[in-house]
Protein backbone atom coordinates (compact mmCIF):
# COMPACT_ATOMS: atom_id res chain seq x y z
CA UNK A 1 0.00 0.00 0.00
CA UNK A 2 1.17 3.18 -0.48
CA UNK A 3 2.22 5.71 2.05
CA UNK A 4 -0.50 8.24 2.43
CA UNK A 5 -0.68 11.25 5.21
CA UNK A 6 -4.34 13.30 5.76
CA UNK A 7 -3.39 16.88 7.16
CA UNK A 8 -5.07 18.71 9.30
CA UNK A 9 -7.60 20.14 7.12
CA UNK A 10 -8.41 16.69 6.27
CA UNK A 11 -6.72 16.93 2.82
CA UNK A 12 -5.05 13.25 1.96
CA UNK A 13 -1.61 12.99 0.37
CA UNK A 14 -0.14 9.97 -1.37
CA UNK A 15 4.03 9.51 -1.23
CA UNK A 16 5.26 9.50 -5.00
CA UNK A 17 9.23 9.03 -6.54
CA UNK A 18 9.65 11.53 -9.76
CA UNK A 19 12.26 12.61 -11.82
CA UNK A 20 12.93 16.52 -10.68
CA UNK A 21 13.83 19.10 -13.23
CA UNK A 22 17.00 18.93 -12.53
CA UNK A 23 17.31 15.33 -13.12
CA UNK A 24 17.44 13.47 -10.05
CA UNK A 25 14.69 11.44 -8.26
CA UNK A 26 12.99 12.62 -5.34
CA UNK A 27 9.87 11.62 -3.28
CA UNK A 28 7.33 13.90 -2.71
CA UNK A 29 3.94 14.02 -1.57
CA UNK A 30 1.04 15.05 -3.44
CA UNK A 31 -2.82 15.25 -3.94
CA UNK A 32 -2.75 14.03 -7.21
CA UNK A 33 -0.53 11.42 -8.79
CA UNK A 34 2.81 12.77 -10.00
CA UNK A 35 5.09 9.71 -9.94
CA UNK A 36 5.13 5.78 -9.00
CA UNK A 37 3.64 5.77 -5.45
CA UNK A 38 5.79 4.20 -3.30
CA UNK A 39 4.69 1.89 -0.10
CA UNK A 40 7.44 2.74 2.40
CA UNK A 41 9.38 6.13 3.84
CA UNK A 42 12.57 6.40 2.60
CA UNK A 43 15.43 5.87 5.00
CA UNK A 44 16.67 8.94 6.77
CA UNK A 45 13.14 10.85 6.37
CA UNK A 46 10.34 11.88 8.00
CA UNK A 47 6.77 13.38 6.88
CA UNK A 48 6.34 16.52 7.87
CA UNK A 49 3.08 19.00 8.31
CA UNK A 50 3.80 22.91 8.14
CA UNK A 51 1.25 25.30 9.94
CA UNK A 52 -0.73 25.95 7.15
CA UNK A 53 -1.12 22.05 6.35
CA UNK A 54 1.67 21.36 3.30
CA UNK A 55 3.08 18.23 3.61
CA UNK A 56 6.25 17.32 3.05
CA UNK A 57 9.30 14.92 3.45
CA UNK A 58 11.69 16.14 5.23
CA UNK A 59 15.23 14.74 6.91
CA UNK A 60 14.79 13.31 9.59
CA UNK A 61 17.55 15.17 11.95
CA UNK A 62 18.28 14.92 15.54
CA UNK A 63 16.21 17.76 17.16
CA UNK A 64 18.68 19.85 19.11
CA UNK A 65 16.15 21.66 20.69
CA UNK A 66 14.95 20.17 24.12
CA UNK A 67 11.65 18.77 25.36
CA UNK A 68 11.55 21.20 28.07
CA UNK A 69 12.91 24.37 26.12
CA UNK A 70 9.70 23.48 23.84
CA UNK A 71 7.78 23.46 27.17
CA UNK A 72 9.04 27.01 28.34
CA UNK A 73 7.43 28.15 25.20
CA UNK A 74 4.71 26.53 24.99
CA UNK A 75 3.91 28.03 28.32
CA UNK A 76 4.46 31.73 27.57
CA UNK A 77 2.44 31.34 24.95
CA UNK A 78 -0.58 29.82 26.70
CA UNK A 79 -0.69 32.65 28.57
CA UNK A 80 -1.12 35.03 26.01
CA UNK A 81 -4.38 36.55 25.20
CA UNK A 82 -4.59 34.77 21.83
CA UNK A 83 -2.97 32.34 22.18
CA UNK A 84 -5.37 30.23 19.70
CA UNK A 85 -4.13 32.69 16.54
CA UNK A 86 -0.39 31.37 17.01
CA UNK A 87 1.18 28.12 15.75
CA UNK A 88 4.37 26.82 17.04
CA UNK A 89 6.38 24.87 14.83
CA UNK A 90 10.15 23.02 16.41
CA UNK A 91 12.70 23.08 13.62
CA UNK A 92 16.53 21.86 14.24
CA UNK A 93 18.11 24.84 16.09
CA UNK A 94 15.10 27.13 16.41
CA UNK A 95 11.54 27.42 17.80
CA UNK A 96 8.98 29.79 15.28
CA UNK A 97 6.00 31.31 16.15
CA UNK A 98 3.29 31.48 13.21
CA UNK A 99 0.93 33.80 13.14
CA UNK A 100 -3.13 33.88 11.30
CA UNK A 101 -2.86 35.88 8.35
CA UNK A 102 -5.50 38.71 8.17
CA UNK A 103 -8.64 39.31 10.16
CA UNK A 104 -10.94 37.07 12.28
CA UNK A 105 -13.00 35.23 9.32
CA UNK A 106 -15.71 34.50 11.60
CA UNK A 107 -15.82 38.24 12.78
CA UNK A 108 -15.83 39.17 9.19
CA UNK A 109 -18.25 36.92 7.79
CA UNK A 110 -20.75 37.68 11.12
CA UNK A 111 -20.53 41.31 9.79
CA UNK A 112 -21.42 40.32 6.14
CA UNK A 113 -24.15 38.27 7.18
CA UNK A 114 -25.87 40.55 9.46
CA UNK A 115 -28.98 41.10 9.06
CA UNK A 116 -29.61 38.04 7.69
CA UNK A 117 -30.67 36.16 10.25
CA UNK A 118 -27.33 34.35 10.95
CA UNK A 119 -27.21 32.24 14.31
CA UNK A 120 -24.60 31.87 17.01
CA UNK A 121 -24.35 28.06 15.91
CA UNK A 122 -23.45 29.74 12.20
CA UNK A 123 -20.97 31.84 13.46
CA UNK A 124 -19.86 29.11 16.39
CA UNK A 125 -19.26 26.97 12.71
CA UNK A 126 -17.53 30.03 10.88
CA UNK A 127 -15.08 30.15 13.71
CA UNK A 128 -14.50 26.36 13.58
CA UNK A 129 -13.88 26.58 9.72
CA UNK A 130 -11.77 29.50 10.52
CA UNK A 131 -9.62 27.75 12.42
CA UNK A 132 -9.34 24.87 10.43
CA UNK A 133 -8.83 26.60 6.80
CA UNK A 134 -6.89 29.57 8.66
CA UNK A 135 -3.68 30.67 7.11
CA UNK A 136 -0.35 31.33 8.92
CA UNK A 137 3.08 33.14 8.75
CA UNK A 138 5.98 33.14 10.90
CA UNK A 139 6.83 36.31 13.07
CA UNK A 140 8.76 34.80 15.75
CA UNK A 141 11.66 33.01 16.20
CA UNK A 142 13.81 31.89 19.07
CA UNK A 143 17.00 30.30 17.94
CA UNK A 144 19.60 28.69 19.57
CA UNK A 145 23.19 30.38 19.51
CA UNK A 146 24.97 28.39 22.18
CA UNK A 147 24.52 24.39 22.38
CA UNK A 148 26.92 23.82 25.22
CA UNK A 149 25.51 26.82 27.40
CA UNK A 150 22.22 26.05 26.41
CA UNK A 151 21.62 30.00 25.14
CA UNK A 152 19.07 31.63 22.53
CA UNK A 153 18.35 34.46 21.33
CA UNK A 154 14.76 36.17 19.67
CA UNK A 155 13.78 38.06 15.97
CA UNK A 156 10.87 39.33 14.92
CA UNK A 157 9.66 39.48 11.56
CA UNK A 158 9.30 42.86 9.98
CA UNK A 159 7.73 43.54 6.57
CA UNK A 160 8.67 46.40 4.77
CA UNK A 161 8.22 47.93 1.35
CA UNK A 162 11.28 46.22 -0.04
CA UNK A 163 10.48 43.09 1.82
CA UNK A 164 10.45 40.96 4.86
CA UNK A 165 13.57 41.22 7.21
CA UNK A 166 14.11 39.15 10.24
CA UNK A 167 15.20 42.11 12.95
CA UNK A 168 17.29 40.93 16.55
CA UNK A 169 14.94 41.69 19.74
CA UNK A 170 18.22 42.09 21.71
CA UNK A 171 16.96 39.60 24.12
CA UNK A 172 19.38 36.90 24.41
CA UNK A 173 19.84 34.04 27.67
CA UNK A 174 18.61 30.89 28.61
CA UNK A 175 14.99 30.01 27.00
CA UNK A 176 12.88 30.97 29.68
CA UNK A 177 14.49 34.62 29.94
CA UNK A 178 13.95 34.83 26.44
CA UNK A 179 10.52 33.38 26.21
CA UNK A 180 9.34 35.24 28.83
CA UNK A 181 10.64 38.49 27.20
CA UNK A 182 9.82 37.84 23.29
CA UNK A 183 6.28 36.43 23.60
CA UNK A 184 4.15 38.48 25.31
CA UNK A 185 5.46 40.99 22.32
CA UNK A 186 3.22 39.11 19.80
CA UNK A 187 0.28 41.06 18.94
CA UNK A 188 -2.25 40.75 21.26
CA UNK A 189 -5.20 41.79 19.09
CA UNK A 190 -6.75 41.18 15.98
CA UNK A 191 -9.04 43.26 15.29
CA UNK A 192 -12.36 43.23 12.72
CA UNK A 193 -12.69 46.93 12.11
CA UNK A 194 -14.60 48.68 9.39
CA UNK A 195 -14.15 52.23 9.09
CA UNK A 196 -16.83 54.86 8.33
CA UNK A 197 -15.45 55.30 4.64
CA UNK A 198 -15.96 51.70 3.89
CA UNK A 199 -19.64 51.06 5.54
CA UNK A 200 -21.42 51.84 1.37
CA UNK A 201 -19.29 49.42 0.22
CA UNK A 202 -19.84 46.73 3.04
CA UNK A 203 -23.59 47.10 2.63
CA UNK A 204 -23.15 46.77 -1.15
CA UNK A 205 -21.30 43.75 -0.47
CA UNK A 206 -24.25 42.84 1.68
CA UNK A 207 -26.86 43.36 -0.78
CA UNK A 208 -25.22 41.50 -3.79
CA UNK A 209 -24.44 38.63 -1.57
CA UNK A 210 -28.31 38.50 -1.38
CA UNK A 211 -29.02 38.48 -4.68
CA UNK A 212 -26.51 36.35 -5.40
CA UNK A 213 -27.71 33.53 -3.11
CA UNK A 214 -31.28 34.13 -4.22
CA UNK A 215 -30.07 33.13 -7.63
CA UNK A 216 -28.24 30.01 -6.22
CA UNK A 217 -31.20 28.60 -4.25
CA UNK A 218 -33.76 29.44 -7.31
CA UNK A 219 -31.22 27.66 -9.84
CA UNK A 220 -31.76 30.38 -12.25
CA UNK A 221 -28.46 31.26 -14.56
CA UNK A 222 -26.88 34.39 -14.90
CA UNK A 223 -28.53 36.74 -17.89
CA UNK A 224 -25.08 36.51 -19.93
CA UNK A 225 -21.54 35.34 -19.22
CA UNK A 226 -17.80 36.80 -19.84
CA UNK A 227 -15.57 35.00 -21.40
CA UNK A 228 -12.35 36.10 -20.26
CA UNK A 229 -8.65 35.27 -21.67
CA UNK A 230 -6.36 36.16 -18.46
CA UNK A 231 -2.59 36.16 -19.31
CA UNK A 232 0.12 36.59 -16.66
CA UNK A 233 2.49 39.73 -18.24
CA UNK A 234 5.94 39.31 -18.88
CA UNK A 235 5.65 35.26 -19.04
CA UNK A 236 7.84 33.49 -21.41
CA UNK A 237 6.17 30.83 -22.66
CA UNK A 238 2.82 32.64 -21.69
CA UNK A 239 0.89 31.51 -17.96
CA UNK A 240 -2.79 32.04 -19.14
CA UNK A 241 -6.10 30.92 -17.90
CA UNK A 242 -9.18 31.19 -19.86
CA UNK A 243 -12.48 31.78 -17.55
CA UNK A 244 -16.30 32.16 -18.02
CA UNK A 245 -18.28 34.30 -15.72
CA UNK A 246 -21.73 36.11 -14.37
CA UNK A 247 -21.91 39.11 -16.38
CA UNK A 248 -23.31 40.71 -13.25
CA UNK A 249 -20.11 39.65 -11.13
CA UNK A 250 -18.48 42.64 -9.39
CA UNK A 251 -14.69 43.38 -9.96
CA UNK A 252 -14.58 41.91 -6.32
CA UNK A 253 -15.68 39.01 -7.16
CA UNK A 254 -13.99 38.60 -9.65
CA UNK A 255 -11.02 39.31 -7.70
CA UNK A 256 -11.88 36.07 -6.15
CA UNK A 257 -12.29 34.10 -9.39
CA UNK A 258 -8.82 35.31 -10.74
CA UNK A 259 -6.94 34.15 -7.37
CA UNK A 260 -8.52 30.99 -7.60
CA UNK A 261 -8.27 30.30 -11.25
CA UNK A 262 -4.61 31.23 -11.47
CA UNK A 263 -3.81 29.74 -8.23
CA UNK A 264 -2.23 32.93 -5.99
CA UNK A 265 -3.22 32.60 -2.11
CA UNK A 266 -4.56 35.83 -2.17
CA UNK A 267 -2.76 37.38 0.62
CA UNK A 268 -1.13 40.42 -0.78
CA UNK A 269 -2.80 43.49 -2.34
CA UNK A 270 -4.06 43.54 -5.41
CA UNK A 271 -6.49 46.38 -8.10
CA UNK A 272 -8.00 46.79 -11.28
CA UNK A 273 -6.96 49.23 -13.97
CA UNK A 274 -9.23 50.10 -16.88
CA UNK A 275 -8.75 53.57 -18.50
CA UNK A 276 -7.61 55.73 -16.35
CA UNK A 277 -9.67 54.32 -13.05
CA UNK A 278 -8.50 52.38 -11.05
CA UNK A 279 -10.45 49.91 -8.73
CA UNK A 280 -9.67 48.43 -5.44
CA UNK A 281 -10.76 46.69 -2.09
CA UNK A 282 -12.73 49.61 -0.09
CA UNK A 283 -10.98 48.84 3.13
CA UNK A 284 -7.78 49.96 1.54
CA UNK A 285 -9.32 52.98 -0.89
CA UNK A 286 -8.29 56.10 2.07
CA UNK A 287 -4.78 54.95 1.76
CA UNK A 288 -4.67 53.68 -1.95
CA UNK A 289 -7.14 55.82 -3.57
CA UNK A 290 -9.55 54.53 -6.06
CA UNK A 291 -13.37 53.23 -6.76
CA UNK A 292 -14.56 50.53 -4.54
CA UNK A 293 -14.36 47.04 -6.73
CA UNK A 294 -17.25 45.59 -5.16
CA UNK A 295 -19.42 48.44 -6.70
CA UNK A 296 -18.88 47.72 -10.26
CA UNK A 297 -20.10 45.13 -12.30
CA UNK A 298 -17.84 43.57 -15.57
CA UNK A 299 -21.01 44.72 -17.79
CA UNK A 300 -20.69 48.08 -16.77
CA UNK A 301 -17.03 48.65 -16.98
CA UNK A 302 -16.06 45.88 -19.76
CA UNK A 303 -19.36 45.52 -21.68
CA UNK A 304 -18.59 44.20 -24.72
CA UNK A 305 -15.81 42.11 -26.64
CA UNK A 306 -11.80 43.47 -26.68
CA UNK A 307 -12.70 45.38 -23.81
CA UNK A 308 -9.64 45.34 -21.70
CA UNK A 309 -8.42 45.40 -18.14
CA UNK A 310 -5.11 45.15 -16.04
CA UNK A 311 -5.15 42.89 -12.43
CA UNK A 312 -1.97 43.61 -10.37
CA UNK A 313 -1.67 41.41 -7.89
CA UNK A 314 1.29 42.38 -4.71
CA UNK A 315 2.51 45.66 -5.33
CA UNK A 316 5.71 44.51 -4.08
CA UNK A 317 6.25 41.49 -6.84
CA UNK A 318 3.93 43.22 -9.38
CA UNK A 319 2.43 39.76 -11.03
CA UNK A 320 0.64 42.12 -13.85
CA UNK A 321 -2.25 40.13 -15.54
CA UNK A 322 -3.69 41.54 -18.80
CA UNK A 323 -7.36 40.27 -18.94
CA UNK A 324 -9.22 40.29 -22.49
CA UNK A 325 -13.25 40.24 -23.10
CA UNK A 326 -13.18 37.19 -25.54
CA UNK A 327 -17.15 37.29 -25.77
CA UNK A 328 -19.95 38.30 -24.12
CA UNK A 329 -22.61 35.54 -24.74
CA UNK A 330 -25.84 33.93 -23.16
CA UNK A 331 -25.00 31.13 -20.59
CA UNK A 332 -24.50 27.33 -21.12
CA UNK A 333 -27.64 25.55 -20.93
CA UNK A 334 -25.81 22.88 -18.54
CA UNK A 335 -22.72 24.74 -17.61
CA UNK A 336 -22.42 26.06 -13.89
CA UNK A 337 -20.15 29.47 -13.48
CA UNK A 338 -17.73 30.75 -12.87
CA UNK A 339 -15.62 28.19 -14.69
CA UNK A 340 -11.95 27.73 -16.39
CA UNK A 341 -12.60 26.33 -20.09
CA UNK A 342 -8.41 25.79 -20.78
CA UNK A 343 -5.04 27.69 -19.48
CA UNK A 344 -1.41 26.70 -19.70
CA UNK A 345 1.66 26.60 -17.13
CA UNK A 346 2.08 26.70 -13.33
CA UNK A 347 1.47 29.74 -11.12
CA UNK A 348 4.63 30.80 -10.22
CA UNK A 349 5.05 30.78 -6.32
CA UNK A 350 4.32 33.83 -3.78
CA UNK A 351 7.15 36.04 -2.97
CA UNK A 352 9.13 35.03 -5.78
CA UNK A 353 10.22 38.16 -6.77
CA UNK A 354 7.71 38.92 -9.68
CA UNK A 355 8.54 37.60 -12.94
CA UNK A 356 11.84 38.00 -13.47
CA UNK A 357 12.56 36.92 -10.09
CA UNK A 358 10.79 33.58 -11.52
CA UNK A 359 12.25 33.68 -14.29
CA UNK A 360 15.77 33.48 -12.19
CA UNK A 361 14.20 30.64 -10.15
CA UNK A 362 13.93 28.64 -12.97
CA UNK A 363 16.74 28.99 -13.92
CA UNK A 364 18.82 28.07 -10.83
CA UNK A 365 16.14 25.02 -10.24
CA UNK A 366 17.33 23.49 -13.72
CA UNK A 367 21.09 23.56 -13.02
CA UNK A 368 21.99 21.80 -10.74
CA UNK A 369 25.67 23.15 -10.19
CA UNK A 370 23.91 26.88 -9.41
CA UNK A 371 24.99 28.53 -6.02
CA UNK A 372 21.37 28.89 -5.10
CA UNK A 373 20.19 25.79 -6.70
CA UNK A 374 19.74 23.34 -3.82
CA UNK A 375 18.60 26.14 -1.27
CA UNK A 376 15.91 27.42 -3.76
CA UNK A 377 14.36 23.60 -3.46
CA UNK A 378 14.55 23.37 0.54
CA UNK A 379 12.69 27.03 -0.16
CA UNK A 380 10.32 25.39 -2.47
CA UNK A 381 9.68 22.51 -0.13
CA UNK A 382 10.53 20.16 -3.35
CA UNK A 383 10.56 20.13 -7.34
CA UNK A 384 8.39 23.13 -9.25
CA UNK A 385 7.29 22.11 -12.75
CA UNK A 386 6.62 25.06 -14.42
CA UNK A 387 4.35 23.25 -17.66
CA UNK A 388 2.08 22.14 -14.83
CA UNK A 389 -1.22 22.97 -15.36
CA UNK A 390 -4.50 20.83 -13.99
CA UNK A 391 -7.91 21.88 -15.36
CA UNK A 392 -10.17 19.54 -12.97
CA UNK A 393 -7.91 20.77 -9.83
CA UNK A 394 -8.61 24.55 -10.85
CA UNK A 395 -12.46 23.84 -11.27
CA UNK A 396 -12.68 22.00 -8.19
CA UNK A 397 -11.20 25.60 -6.60
CA UNK A 398 -13.43 27.83 -8.68
CA UNK A 399 -17.03 25.53 -7.50
CA UNK A 400 -16.64 27.28 -3.79
CA UNK A 401 -18.04 29.99 -5.75
CA UNK A 402 -21.28 28.41 -7.28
Amino acid sequence: MPVTYTNRKGVAYTLYRKTGIDGKERHVFARDPVGAPVDEMPAGFRVSESPNGVVSVARDRPALIRPEEIAAVERELRRHPRASDYRLVVKEKRIELYAKIGADAGGAFGQLLAGQGASPETDAELRELDDLWAEFTPVLRIALRDPERRTFAAQQRVSRWEGDVWVDLGTAGSIDAVAREAVPQLPSVTYVFVPPFAEPALKARREHAKATGARKRSGAKPASIHQLKVTLLGSKPPIWRRIAVPSDYTLGQLHHALQLAMGWHDGRLHDFSIGDTTYGDPMQLQELGGEDEWSASLAHVAPRARSRMRYLYDFGDSWEHDILVEKVAPPEPHASYPVCLAGKRACPPEDSGGIWGYDDLLAALADPNDPEHDDMLDWLGGPLDPEAFDLEAVNRRLARMR
